[in-house]
């Protein structure tokens, strides 16, 4: 059994080691413990930094240490229920099952089935706001206006204009990280990919998919890579001489193919980073490679056969490497420290058998390039480098150099002297602003531009420094959301993404509201216009009061951090109430002005990662943290909001990854669950402590979500692969899919003014669509045969309610008079006469649009009324 640690602690770990090596080593084929991949890297670190967000205004600088908050935080929803961690190839194939096993069933359909339109964002004001994660970017061999780029969960995208449009080339594949793509130059049609996000281990990779037509359909290759093999593709070759020879580097070896993919060999196990050719040299191959403690540089003579290190260079944490055919002979390559900082720029002038240093960064970090300053000297020894590491060179000059970290940077001779290029944030008159963490540089040779990808999208630019970096990522829609916002009572939606902050989303625009990784959003339905709330990574929260125009924090003075997303819910009734968890639940009574503990601390380890209040009985508070000792999630609540707590029992292993209470009943409540075991949805009442399955008609693959319509009380679940929905009338969940990507959906919820329901996905942005059961925007989805009319209507006082079936004939039934946003109004009881009538008295209820709902043991029916 793994250590217990704090969580805050393994946030706090050198990312830099962590990350940048390989997470495990070599398996053969054996399970893999997401607890032991931790705890081998935290036995690496001997000290332990506190876990720190620097905010500079609406700018968030990410402590280089954050990013393993995101792996683990992903990585703990996609394990088995023993806790070993699941490659996305059991996705890709219980879905590929799930799809076999419902090709030409029926479904149940509805009067207007899901039809899902995407929402953005696909413009940004570029600079320090982005789109979302572009890993690589490749060329088309004879149109310079043809361009590829690889996105680290939306898959791979095309333009045929230079940028201005863009066009996604699948969204149908379970696997849509995307490692590197290539195009055959010989023939323009044929196309790789190898699958996976390969800087940051956001996705493993299935292994490598081929197009022979432009990217209009897609195959697998003969290199397609088992459940257990936890690999990550890096990098891709194609031989210019012989197009039918391939190299891929992954961190389980290289692999190379003779037949354009039908088959592979593995000549070597070592874990690979990058390969390159040497310009007009097929048979000399570079490579940069990690051991399970430092970086080296590599180099094979024999086409990828055999290799051997470098001399002159050793104990980096991280290398990458550029070539120029301007000079074929000469390598470049930038090396980060332990630090994440830049170790130095070093150079080969004998074909990659020897490199000298050009550019050190000594021990006084002055000549950091890769820190977050603008510019040199640095004054601080830290960065990003194990994340985001790239360089390019000049085709035409090999002593024209352009590197990527946090910044830009541009040197002319050779990497002795350097000048900042582009800055990740603030104004400058003289350089431009461009989106943090550079992953990819490369000149074009058709037009001699360099392009950029970056985590805010893609840049090109004909002259690196004192020349314009264009933005060209509009229209590209990657963005990965966590969560998601709506309000009955706003135009606009909200959603917390990764990398890029928390968007507000107006229709075809949207604008950032705050910087940094963008978590769970919230509107307050006081004034949900101007009055809602943002989140960054690990509790910190924001206010606005006048629409995002300025925010100010509601927690410094709470005990971060939090959990990677941490949740935070307001009283359903009393506005000015809000309530965050961290190791206990503080409520503030003044929305965020102060805050009060109202539990004990749960775990001194583990902080709370969901929350539920109950609607219909607010006094009831769900709390859920994942406890990685016994493999098991945690649930504690409280009934008198928070005089006194108690846990629940749970019979399931593995983590879950939402809860939703019952809108009508504070007892009950739903949980999905991650993973891959059978069970996905578990329905469990407080008052009996009985827990019942919900799982038919969903594939085993990991659900992330849960959302119950508060009306018509139909359910809907995101997965990892689509959405699914159960209304009343139901027994097993039903596709509600159409139009959507396969693409991880987190976050679901509904806008009842508009009658529609809204997703957020992790890699292809905002998504809407239709609810389950609509007429005119008001769900009216009776369960009985019956349909109910109300007259008069617009009624004042009173109404009469008349059935045209038999189900409520000399009946009673319970009467409840609903909002259109899901709140009831009023409750009653009565009897329907022989001839099907009942009067309803209105009494003092507020004029308005109200939905009448009878319902017995007999089922529910639903009509329209008009109070005035």
């Amino acid at each position: 059994m793994m250590k217990r640690f704090l969580l805050t602690a393994v946030l706090g770990l050198a990312a830099n080691v962590l990350i940048a090596q390989p997470l495990f080593p070599p398996t053969n084929g054996k399970p893999v413990k997401f607890v032991d991949v931790l705890e081998r890297y935290k036995e690496r670190v001997e000290a332990h930094e506190e876990f720190e967000v620097k905010k500079r205004g609406k700018v968030v600088e990410e402590d280089e240490h954050y990013h393993l908050g995101r792996w683990e935080w992903y990585w703990s929803q996609h394990c088995d229920d023993n806790g070993n961690i699941i490659s996305p190839k059991q996705t890709q194939d219980e879905w590929l099952k799930y799809m076999v096993d419902h090709k030409g069933g029926s479904y149940k359909t509805t009067a207007i089935p899901s039809n899902w339109i995407f929402q953005g964002p696909t413009h940004s004001e570029g600079g320090y706001s982005g789109l979302g994660r572009i890993n690589v970017v490749a060329f088309d061999p004879v149109d310079s206006n043809t361009i590829y780029i690889g996105s680290a969960a939306g898959s791979t995208w095309k333009t045929t204009d230079g940028g201005n449009t863009w066009a996604s080339l699948y969204d149908f594949l379970p696997t849509l990280g995307v490692a590197d793509i290539k195009v055959n130059p010989l023939n323009r049609n044929t196309i790789f990919v190898a699958t996976g996000d390969g800087d940051a281990g956001d996705a493993y990779s299935s292994g490598v998919i081929k197009s022979y037509d432009g990217g209009a359909t897609w195959l697998t290759t003969g290199l397609t890579w088992p459940v257990t093999a936890y690999n990550m593709a890096k990098s891709l070759l194609i031989n210019p001489a012989d197009t039918n020879k391939m190299i891929l580097a992954s961190d389980a070896g290289i692999f190379k193919t003779a037949n354009a993919g039908v088959t592979w060999t593995q000549p070597s196990t070592l874990n690979f980073k990058q390969i390159l050719y040497k310009p007009g040299d097929t048979g000399t191959v570079y490579g940069t490679i990690y051991t399970d403690s430092s970086a080296q540089l590599m180099r094979s003579v024999n086409g990828g056969v055999t290799w051997i290190a470098a001399s002159g260079f050793n104990d980096a944490q991280r290398i990458n490497i550029a070539v120029s055919p301007a000079n074929p002979a000469i390598v470049y390559a930038i090396a980060s420290s332990e630090a994440s900082g830049l170790k130095g720029i070093y150079k080969s002038v004998n074909s990659g058998a020897s490199y000298s240093p050009v550019f050190i960064n000594d021990t006084s970090c002055v000549n950091n390039l890769l820190s977050y300053d603008h510019g040199l000297p640095s004054s601080d020894c830290g960065g990003q480098g194990w994340y985001d590491l790239c360089i390019a060179v000049d085709p035409l000059n090999a002593d024209k150099l352009v590197i990527g970290g946090i910044n830009n940077y541009y040197s002319a001779n050779g990497g002795l002297t350097w000048s900042l290029a582009t800055r990740w944030w603030g104004e400058s008159a003289t350089v431009q602003t461009v989106h943090a963490d550079k992953h990819w540089l490369a000149y074009n040779p058709l037009n001699h531009a360099v392009y950029l990808g970056c985590d805010g999208g893609i840049y090109r630019t004909h002259s690196p420094i004192g020349g314009e970096w264009k933005d060209i990522t509009n229209g590209i829609g990657i963005t990965q959301f966590y969560r998601n916002a709506v309000a009955n009572g706003a135009t606009f939606v909200l959603g917390g993404s990764q990398d890029n902050g928390t968007k507000k989303i107006d229709g075809a625009t949207s604008d950032d509201m705050t910087g940094g990784d963008g978590m769970q959003c919230l509107f307050n339905y006081s004034d949900p216009e101007n009055v809602f709330y943002c989140a960054y990574q690990n509790g910190h929260v924001d206010k606005t009061t006048d629409g995002g125009s300025s925010f100010g924090s509601i927690t410094d003075d709470l005990p971060t951090p939090g959990a990677w997303i941490t949740p935070y819910v307001l009283h359903p009734t009393e506005p000015d109430l809000l309530f965050i968890g961290y190791k206990q639940v503080f409520l503030s009574n003044d929305n965020g002005g102060s805050w009060t503990p109202i539990s004990p601390v749960f775990d001194t380890n583990y902080n709370i990662g969901l929350m539920a209040i109950a609607n219909s009985d607010p006094n009831y508070i769900y709390t859920i943290y994942n406890d990685y000792d016994v493999w098991k999630s945690v649930i504690h609540y409280t009934a008198d909001m928070g005089t006194t707590w108690n846990d629940i029992a749970l019979p399931f292993s593995n983590f879950i990854t939402d809860i939703a209470v019952d809108p009508r009943n504070a007892n009950r409540f739903w949980v999905t669950l991650g993973g891959y075991s059978g069970v996905k949805v578990y329905r469990h009442d407080v008052t009996t402590g009985a827990w019942a399955v919900e799982t038919g008609g969903l594939p085993s693959i990991p659900a992330n979500c849960i959302l119950i319509d508060t009306f018509s009380l139909t359910k809907y679940v995101g997965t990892d692969a689509a959405v699914f929905y159960k209304d009343t009338t139901m027994t097993t969940w039903a596709l509600y899919n159409n139009h959507l990507p396969t693409v991880h959906v987190y976050d679901l919820n509904i806008n009842y003014t508009t009658g529609e329901l809204w997703a957020a996905t992790y890699g292809r942005g905002m998504w809407k669509s239709i609810k389950a059961e609509q007429v005119n925007g008001i769900a009216i989805h009776p369960s009985v045969a019956d349909v109910l009319t109300v007259a008069p209507n617009p009624a004042r006082g009173s109404f009469i309610v008349s059935s045209t079936g038999i189900s409520f004939r000399n009946a009673a039934v319970t009467v409840r008079l609903v909002t259109t946003d899901g709140k009831t109004a009023q409750t009653t009881t009565g009897t329907f006469d022989s001839s099907g009538n009942l009067k309803v008295t209105t009494g003092d209820l507020a004029p308005g649009f109200y939905i009448c709902e009878v319902s017995n043991r007999q089922g529910i029916a639903r009509g329209r009324v008009v109070v005035y």
